[in-house]
């Protein structure tokens, strides 16, 4: 906050230093002007013989204060800006118009109203020290023409009465003007830079006063629009920490069904192996029955064409005969395929 005070503070002494140099630089490039009025001026009452003037005192006017003028203007743009240069600027205009004055003559008194002119200026510009500045330079300018050209001195003190009293009632009224404004541009510089919370307090229902009014209108509807974004940014933050938990949920869920699809996939892939190895033992199964099929086939062609014998006293015969058979039999399945199909064996009967 400190810093926020110190750095606005040598903002508005930037911006006064910057507005004295502009009054410096507008005072010489209008003061051309008055030499070349004061020259025109100068020839007028040569040429009309008003009062005796030396015919060297013009040119030498021209050159001086065309110099001088040169010179300030030439300080205040091409080096970093000092206070008395506006000083400097204001005994310029002094002796000049003093100068003028003196060329005139015994009457030249008149034009003593020349000098409310820097008294003015300064208080509109520089500040009321420097407008009560100038009318001092101004006075004492005034004061030395007075000597110079012996006017009397009741008459001097009347007119710069006259110069006193226009600046006691001008000088404040420009002054308060030019520090009201500057009120109204500090609230506008704290608004510049994000403090919403300070207003003006100049209560004068004028033009000054009203534009301080639109200022704090101003302020305060900026400061309604910022509160306003401020809530949505609340309900923004809620709104996206709702979201985010929502999210989460719907990441768990997706877990979820990932692990439960992983688990069918698993059981997919057993009932496969499953189905794998089912179909393996019904192969197997078929070629057992195939092969017993094959054997069934290999036994009922060995089986004997010709009927039993019951048993009797040969019986013996019969039973001793079975195991010939049965080796026959054996011996069979090794040659069957050297065998034709439709011929049995030759079995050895003893009576």
């Amino acid at each position: 906050m400190v810093d926020h005070a110190l750095s606005l503070e040598s903002q508005l002494v930037q911006e006064q230093d910057a507005k004295q140099r502009q009054y410096v630089l507008a005072n010489t490039r209008a003061r051309w002007g008055f030499v070349g009025f004061g020259i025109v001026l100068l020839i007028a009452v040569k040429v009309a013989r008003l009062v005796p003037l030396s015919i060297w005192f013009i040119p030498a006017f021209a050159v001086a204060f065309a110099a001088a003028n040169y010179g300030v203007r030439r300080l205040a743009e091409r080096t970093t800006f000092q206070p008395w240069y506006a000083q400097l600027n204001l005994v310029v205009g002094c002796l000049m118009i003093s100068a003028a004055l003196y060329a005139i003559g015994p009457t030249g008194h008149v034009l003593y109203g020349a000098y409310l002119i820097a008294p003015l200026q300064a208080a509109l510009y520089l500040g009321r020290r420097e407008a009560w500045g100038a009318l001092g330079i101004n006075l004492a300018g005034f004061g030395l023409i007075a000597a110079l050209r012996g006017w009397s001195w009741s008459l001097y003190l009347q007119e710069s009465l006259v110069l006193l009293f226009a600046c006691v009632a001008l000088v404040p009224m420009l002054v308060r003007i030019v520090d009201r404004l500057l009120a109204a541009r500090g609230v506008l510089a704290h608004v510049e830079r994000g403090d919403l919370r300070v207003r003006t307090k100049d209560r004068e229902l004028d033009e000054i006063g009203y534009l301080g009014v639109s200022v704090n209108r101003t302020t305060e509807s900026i400061a309604d629009i910022v509160r306003q974004v401020q809530r949505q940014g609340q309900e923004l933050a809620a709104m996206a920490q709702t979201l985010a938990a929502s999210a989460e949920e719907l990441q768990a869920g997706s877990q979820q069904i990932s692990a439960t699809s992983q688990q069918l996939s698993e059981g997919t892939e057993r009932q496969r192996q499953l189905i794998g190895h089912g179909r393996e033992d019904s192969q197997a199964a078929s070629d057992v029955a195939v092969s017993l099929h094959q054997r069934a086939q290999v036994a009922r062609q060995l089986a004997p064409d010709e009927p039993a014998r019951p048993d009797g006293p040969c019986g013996g015969g019969r039973a001793r005969a079975r195991p010939r058979v049965a080796g026959n039999r054996q011996a069979g399945r090794g040659d069957h395929a050297h065998r034709q199909p439709n011929r049995p064996a030759r079995i050895e009967r003893r009576d």
